[in-house]
Formats: C-alpha cells, sequence, structure tokens
C-alpha cells in the first residue's frame, strides 16, 4: 500500500512539472533568414511568460493568455491555420526601443505548444516554431 502511495505521489509530480515547465522554441525572420530562441514557462497553461528575442538580437519579454480558436481569427493577427481541436494563445512582447511583437501560437490539448505566427509594429512577419 505505502508503495503505491509513492508511485502515485511520483506521478502527481511528474505531471506537476510538466505543467510548471518551460519549452524552448525558435523564431524564425522569413524575410531576413535569420532565426532566435524564446521560452515559454508552463506552456501547458492557460497563461504564463513567453521570453526571448527577436532574430535582431533585442530581448523581448511578454506574456501569452489562451483564447478561444473563434477570437483568434477575429484578430487576424497572422495567416495561422487553426484546426478545431487546437488550443489557441495570443502573445504580446516587449522587445524594447517602442517594439512590440504579437503572437498566435497553438498546441494539442495537454501538449505545450506546436508553432505560431508573429507581427511586430511594423508588420514585419515572423514564424516560431517549438
Amino acid at each position: 500500500m505505502r508503495i503505491c502511495f509513492v508511485a502515485l505521489s511520483i506521478l502527481a509530480a511528474g505531471s506537476l512539472l510538466g505543467c510548471l515547465g518551460s519549452q524552448q522554441g525558435h523564431l524564425y525572420d522569413l524575410h531576413a533568414g535569420r532565426v532566435s530562441n524564446v521560452v515559454a514557462l508552463n506552456p501547458r497553461s492557460a497563461g504564463g511568460v513567453i521570453e526571448g528575442a527577436l532574430p535582431n538580437g533585442n530581448s523581448c519579454k511578454g506574456t501569452f493568455t489562451e483564447v478561444s480558436t473563434e477570437a483568434a481569427r477575429r484578430l487576424n493577427l497572422t495567416d495561422l491555420p487553426l484546426s478545431e481541436n487546437a488550443e489557441v494563445a495570443m502573445a504580446v512582447l516587449d522587445c524594447g526601443d517602442r517594439q512590440v511583437l504579437e503572437c498566435a501560437l497553438t498546441r494539442r490539448p495537454f501538449y505545450g505548444f506546436s508553432f505560431g505566427a508573429c507581427k511586430d509594429h511594423r508588420g514585419e512577419e515572423y514564424s516560431l516554431l517549438f
């Protein structure tokens, strides 16, 4: 009986760490051919922190929040294909020098992010892969 309790405790802790972990992604500037790294903290939760850099080197930090697929389509930030079973999060990152990056991120239920699309305030588009 005690062994079962310990095993269940370890499984629960592992599940919690998966939710509270981090996930690394790559932000691609498709016009300039440059890439940079981003990290999403708590990628399986309804909201969290995302930070990294633009491909030009500017540091970025912001938050993401889960939204409905319909809301993401209405915002029309990007041409991101959204299936009905996808979960969508919107992220807004401050990248310094009055530069803001807005992203739509997708994931399957119970998994981390898979891909996303972003635009900065100048209209430059980026692709994001996790």
